[in-house]
């Protein structure tokens, strides 16, 4: 009978600590960065009426590159033509343009938008560090080869000094604004998973001397909650590697609950309750109790935008 009567206070998952750090307000900037994971967060603190500027460089997955761009800094040879296209060697393809001045009009506009964003008081930097697989060309690391030849790139790992380095410059010009810094839970798989475990390895350890170097860095813990917590594969979607909405909604109420202020959590508490008198179908809009409804609503919303000052965006924004 050993085994029969179980403890009442067994676990089934581990519950990974994450230190509270309540540095998003919504009344405070965000500039996010990074890979995929970044561009799910920007959305959800979009919708939570954040004003945010994401992935401007589009979305990058080494922190070197990421580092370069918000540092302004660039390479000798930036662009590059291949099949009837102008790209830049430091931003995702969503740059690539047939005209090449069209290009560097947007990658210049990029630049004075991310440095109109550094230029105010105080913001908060969501870095999401993707991978330290890296491709150099001509010996300098590049955001993206937009699929040239194979044989014009060397492949290599970052060393943990060359991420922070790369990152010291930039956290001591900026003491004033706080970088949050997080690993992509998505494995990279191509270079098969001892690669990707040695690539997040080496991540980690970066961000940790970072941290310990720096009062304003932090690290969000978002990778150990999907692999650790959450590790199982129905969180993922078919391809088994990017988390899906379940896991993505995890991770975003731990943000919720761990990153943001008092007064922001009940902004987000009051916001959902317009947004679900906006998404309420009426069946009989003509009917009085429909009018009725409108009536509440519209003064729902213009007391949420008299408390916080801001109107709510519209219900593509969500």
């Amino acid at each position: 009978m050993e085994g029969f009567f179980l403890p009442f206070d067994m676990k089934f998952k581990i519950d990974i600590p994450i230190q509270n750090n309540p540095v998003l307000d919504y009344q405070i900037p965000v500039l996010a960065i990074g890979s995929c994971f970044a561009d799910r967060m920007s959305d959800h603190l979009k919708k939570a009426q954040f004003s945010v500027l994401a992935n401007p460089f589009g979305t990058l997955y080494n922190p070197v590159s990421m580092a370069q761009n918000l540092f302004g800094l660039t390479m000798k040879n930036d662009l590059v033509q291949n099949n009837g296209l102008w790209h830049s060697f430091r931003h995702h393809s969503d740059f690539s343009s047939a005209d090449q001045s069209a290009l560097v009009e947007k990658m210049q506009a990029t630049d004075v938008s991310v440095e109109k964003h550094f230029a105010i008081s105080k913001s908060t930097v969501l870095v999401t560090f993707g991978s330290a697989q890296v491709f150099t060309f001509e010996g300098e690391i590049v955001a993206n080869c937009h699929k040239l030849q194979s044989n014009r790139f060397q492949n290599r790992l970052l060393q943990v000094a060359e991420i922070v380095n790369s990152w010291t410059a930039l956290l001591a010009k900026y003491p004033n604004h706080d970088f949050v810094f997080t690993v992509s839970p998505v494995r990279y798989m191509r270079e098969g998973m001892h690669q990707s475990n040695l690539s997040k390895s080496i991540l980690l350890l970066a961000i940790n001397q970072l941290v310990e170097q720096f009062e304003n860095a932090m690290y969000f813990p978002a990778y150990e909650v999907v692999i650790d917590e959450l590790r199982d594969y129905r969180f993922y979607k078919e391809d088994l590697v990017h988390p899906n909405n379940q896991a993505v909604n995890y991770v975003w109420s731990k943000v919720k609950s761990h990153l943001m202020t008092e007064r922001t959590l009940a902004m987000i508490d009051d916001l959902e309750k317009v947004v679900q008198m906006q998404q309420h179908t009426l069946l009989h809009p003509e009917s009085e109790l429909a009018k009725k409804f409108i009536a509440q609503k519209t003064k729902a919303e213009i007391a949420f935008e008299s408390k916080y000052g801001m109107p709510i965006g519209s219900s593509e924004d969500r």
